[in-house]
Order: C-alpha cells, then structure tokens, then sequence
C-alpha cells in the first residue's frame, strides 16, 4: 500500500506536521488557516497568493534568475535590490487594458516636513545627494559628499525658476567651451593712422567680404575678454594671404592698461602663446599689422580651457 498523507489529529489554528507513513518529521506542517513549509519548495507552475506575502529571516531575501535580488536593509525600513538596473515599462503596462496611454513615473513622499532625495554613491562613498529641502522653502539642492539634503550644497533652484550655485557655471564663450571668436567689426586703429587711414568693407570680390586697411599706418587693435574659469592658450587669425598680416598678442588689465607680451606670429597659422587665466580685471589684445593695403583680415579666434 502506498503511504498515506496524514496528520496526528483533525486541523485546528494549531499547525500540525503533515507526515507520509511513519515519518518521524515533515517539511509540511498545516493548520485550518496557514501552511507552513520548513525546508526548501519548487513550484513549476505560477503561484497566486490572495493575501499578504510575509517573508522572515536574517535577510528576507527574494532571489531572482541571473543573480537578481531583492532583500531586507542593514538600516531599518530599508529594502535593497541586488540588480545592473532598475526599469519602469509603462510602454507595456496591461492592467488598465492599454498600452498606448501610460507615463513612467517614479515618486518619493515622505512624511510632512522632511526631505525627498536620491543619493549617489561610488561603492561605499558617497558622492552627491539631490533632493528636496522641505526646511528651506522646498528648494531643490545638489549636495556634494554627504547624504544630507542642504548639508553641502553645490547648486541650488528654487521654486520660481531661480538658479544659484557656490562654484562658477562654467558656460565658457556664447555656449563654447574650447574657442572664443573676434571679428573685424571689433577693432580700433592706432593712433598713428590719420583721418584718411582706416580699416575698409572689402567687397570687391564676389561672395566675399573682409576688412582691409587704406594705409598700413592704421595697425588695428581688439580687446577680447577670457570667459571666467577659463585658460586662454592659443590664438589665430584668418587673412587671405595670412604672410601679409602679422599678429601680436598681449594680456592686459582693465584697472592700469599694462600689457604684458604673451605671443606673435602672423595669420598664416596658429599662435601658441603663453597661457593667460582669467581674473576679474584682465583680457587679451589682438594687434593686426598689414604689410600692404590688399590683404584682407576676416577674423580669429583664441582657444580656452577649463582652468
């Protein structure tokens, strides 16, 4: 005869081993209201669970295939998860009956009062923490080394749109970050030109437009500022016979007009001049010298980068 399923007594609140033949132990105990399995269970098909699923042990985890994870935290109230990524499909959501109307939303409430975050870390470092300071009129911060949301806070928006930061915002030359362009238009004549010496609109060529001289008395000079953070290392201008041009460069400061020699050359190439940081008060001179009258000058440019 096969062995019987059995239990010692009738089913009650009390769990009961469910024992096969004379079993002296079981994995399965039951009672009229739970079931309680003590070692390991494989399911092949889907389990449904109707009512709160209780999972207890040192570390309640939940192992998934590939090595994924879901577990209790070391900290109270925390769960992790073991895992490469963490994906929200809304794209394939079916619980309402249609996909084609869904967001993908990530929401964090907390209690009244206190902090909404995300922290970042690198393994066991932690390197910035955004979040929302429910102390300091609901500012969203950006703190940097620390899990505290205004503890070190490196940038700062406010709720009408206002953006402060404790460092520079590096946002270099009209949005550039490695050239700032100067153009004809910006320069002065020397003051050894006369009124009949001035930088012309050339035109005569067709589709083409430069800035010539009418005497090569009239040396032309710019002022081109260093965005704040930067280096400026290099600089270039254009020409359409660039021998003919010569180019001297110069740092200067807006609080006593001295000039300090950085590079020259002409515009037939770079200029590898020597490195200016830029200060509150300080900026470059550009200064053109035309070996003739025909040479036509269309612009430069000085290389920057971040100081």
């Amino acid at each position: 005869m096969a062995n019987e399923l059995k239990t010692d007594r009738a089913l009650d609140k009390n769990l009961r081993p469910l024992k096969v033949g004379d079993e002296a132990t079981a994995p399965i105990e039951l009672a009229t209201d739970k079931i309680r399995v003590s070692e390991n269970a494989t399911f092949t098909k889907d389990l449904t669970i109707e009512g709160d699923l209780k999972i207890e042990g040192s570390t309640g985890d939940i192992a998934m295939t590939n090595g994924t994870k879901i577990q209790s935290s070391d900290i109270a109230g925390f769960i992790s998860v073991e895992a490469l990524g963490l994906a929200i499909y809304g794209s394939t959501y079916e619980g309402d009956n249609d996909t084609t109307d869904n967001d993908a939303q990530l929401t964090l409430v907390p209690a009244t009062g206190m902090d909404a975050k995300v922290n970042f870390y690198d393994a066991s470092s932690i390197k910035w923490t955004i979040g929302n300071d429910a102390s300091a009129s609901d500012e969203l911060k950006f703190d940097a080394d620390n899990v505290t949301v205004g503890a070190n806070t490196k940038m700062t928006l406010t709720d009408g749109g206002d953006l402060s930061t404790a460092g520079t915002i590096l946002s270099g030359w009209h949005g550039s970050t490695t050239r700032i362009k100067f153009f004809p238009h910006q320069f002065v004549e020397h003051e050894a030109a006369n009124a009949r010496n001035f930088a012309l609109v050339e035109d005569d060529v067709a589709g083409k437009l430069g800035v010539r001289v009418s005497n090569t008395s009239a040396i032309l000079f710019t002022w081109v500022e260093i965005p704040t953070g930067y280096t400026a290392t290099v600089a270039r201008c254009y020409a359409d016979t660039g021998s003919n041009l010569d180019v001297q460069f110069y740092s200067t400061d807006i609080d006593d007009g001295d000039i300090t020699d950085i590079g020259s050359g002409d515009a037939s190439a770079e200029v590898n001049i020597t490195d200016v940081a830029s200060t509150s008060t300080n900026s470059i001179i550009v200064m053109l010298t035309f070996a003739n009258t025909t040479t036509e000058f269309y612009g430069g440019y000085i290389t920057i980068t971040e100081s």
